[in-house]
């Protein structure tokens, strides 16, 4: 039980860095950095057991991350 649960503290650690790096490109208006974090948040996201919470907000990181090109396209 103890390795699983050093597995999956180590998979919400990542989910969390990727998450704080997202953030921090959205912020700073970088597509790229932030799109390739939101598919690491879906990707780490599938592999928590009972993670719900976290496909939620990998789920939202995508959403935002449409969002963001359709207004970019609109722009063009």
């Amino acid at each position: 039980m103890t390795i699983q649960t050093n597995a999956t503290e180590n998979l919400i650690r990542r989910f969390d860095e990727a998450a704080e790096r997202f953030d921090a490109a959205v912020e700073a208006g970088s597509y790229r950095v932030a799109m390739t974090q939101a598919d690491r948040m879906l990707a780490i996201a599938h592999d928590i057991p009972a993670g719900e919470a976290y496909r939620k907000a990998a789920f939202d990181a995508m959403g935002t991350m449409h969002q963001w090109r359709t207004e970019r396209s609109l722009e063009s």
